[in-house]
Order: C-alpha cells, then structure tokens, then sequence
C-alpha cells in the first residue's frame, strides 16, 4: 500500500486525494521485528483533518517554541497556504479534547518549495483556535523540542494516526539509514501516517516522509534527515516571519508514476 496521502489545499478548500494500492519496490520486508500497535493517545500528537469534515489524512506533533503555537508535519502532507486544514491533538475514537485547531501559516525548506526535494520532506505549520485560551502548546500540556535526526541505532517511538483509524498507533525501535535517510523497519505504520513524529530522549528529529515519501509499504519508514536547515524552520516560524505557499507534492514511485 502506498502510504503517501496528500491534502490538496486551495483558498478554503481541501481535497484529499488517497492512493490505493501500488506494488512494492523491493522484496516484502520479513514481519519478524517491531509491529504497530494501537496505543492510548499522546496529547502532543494528532491527525490532520480537512477542515469540518471527519477525514484525516496526515499526522503532526505539538513542537516546543517560544509562542507555543507550532505543529510539525510532513511537507508532502500539504499544499497551498495550509487553509482547510485542521489539527486535532490527541484524537482517539471521535474524541477531541483539546479541540481543532486551524492551520494559518505553513513554514517550508527552500529546497521543497523549489523542486520538492526529498531531503527536505517536513514542514512547520501554525495553528489557533478562535474559541481558546492560550495556545496549543499550553493546552496540551508542553510540546516536543525539534532536534537533529537521530543516529543509527538510536532507539525512537513512532505515533501516527493511519486514514480511516480514529485510534493512534505506536511502534518503537531502532534507527538504521537508506541513502543518508533515517529508516525504520516497523510493520502497520500505514497511510495516514505520513508526519508522524518519531520521539527519542532528546525531542522529535524526524516524522515519516523524506524517500519515497515516508516508504510504499506499511513495513519500512523514512524520514528526511533533519539537520540546522529544519532547526532554522523553526526559528522562522517561532520569529513570526510570512509562511511559504506548499506546492503540491508529485507522484512518487510508490504509484507507478
């Protein structure tokens, strides 16, 4: 299955578009290691929703920062100026106990924007609840600091919300690297679970994304390998500066496309 899922977004529309199946591009990856399971939510991580509808396509994570209003994602996930989409930390079975809160701002690499690199596959995104006191970060409870991608060998925890699932699953275990990409060997991380932070001791240094778009089976995932580059993003965005407009990602191979 491919587990790429894009959420097309123009003015205050959001279309989103599900790949149904496509062939693996290797040989099946044994099952014998960690498994996904479902899990109780964390309160810091949610779906991406289309605004005002219950589809939810993406996965982020509630960042650390100065004014406690940033959520990170996969930049795949999004296009446009991010309007119409809707992010719902800790989510579970139509719950949503702190709410939706609106993307306002989407904040980009220059190598994404540009050509849609691989390398850069994460995006910073704003949000605000017209009806809240204090920001996301606050009602949540603290955010996930942004950190370097984590080195191989590098115990992580993975939590994402696959499409059509309204309860989080988890999965832990360790980095290895494809080409310079942070790799995780994990079965049931499906689609939906593109921008799904993977936590180590230190912070969140990647979500699913990056090569082949965070991988075209449920069994391996990718990130881009956040470096100073996706440190500075965040500063940009924590400094209030414009946001970036998100082209839309191409197909991958993982469509035949």
């Amino acid at each position: 299955m491919d587990r790429r899922v894009v959420g097309r977004v123009t003015g205050a529309v959001a279309t989103v578009l599900l790949a149904a199946t496509v062939a693996s591009a290797g040989s099946p990856v044994a099952s014998a290691g960690p498994v996904a399971r479902a899990t109780d939510p964390d309160p810091r991580i949610g779906p991406l929703f289309v605004a005002g509808t219950p589809v939810h396509f993406c996965s982020g994570a509630v960042l650390h920062s100065a004014g406690g209003d940033l959520v990170v994602t996969a930049a795949h996930c999004l296009a446009g100026t991010g309007v119409g989409v809707g992010f719902v930390p800790g989510f579970d079975r139509g719950a949503a106990p702190f709410g939706e809160w609106a993307v306002t701002e989407v904040y980009l690499d220059p190598r994404w924007v540009a050509t849609q690199d691989p390398r850069s596959d994460y995006a910073v995104v704003r949000v605000r609840r017209a009806d809240a006191v204090g920001s996301v970060e606050a009602s949540v409870g603290g955010g996930l600091p942004m950190t370097v991608a984590p080195a191989a060998g590098v115990g992580v925890t993975v939590t994402g919300y696959p499409a059509g699932d309204d309860r989080p699953v988890t999965c832990a275990g360790g980095v290895t690297s494809t080409t310079g990409y942070p790799t995780l060997a994990c079965d049931g991380l499906s689609g939906g679970t593109s921008g799904a932070p993977w936590v180590d001791a230190s912070g969140v240094g990647a979500v699913i994304g990056g090569l082949e778009q965070g991988g075209c089976t449920d069994s391996v995932s990718y990130s881009s390998a956040f470096g100073p580059d996706a440190l500075t993003l965040v500063g940009r965005a924590d400094a209030g500066a414009p946001g970036d407009v998100a082209p839309l990602a191409p197909m991958g191979p993982c469509t035949g496309s």
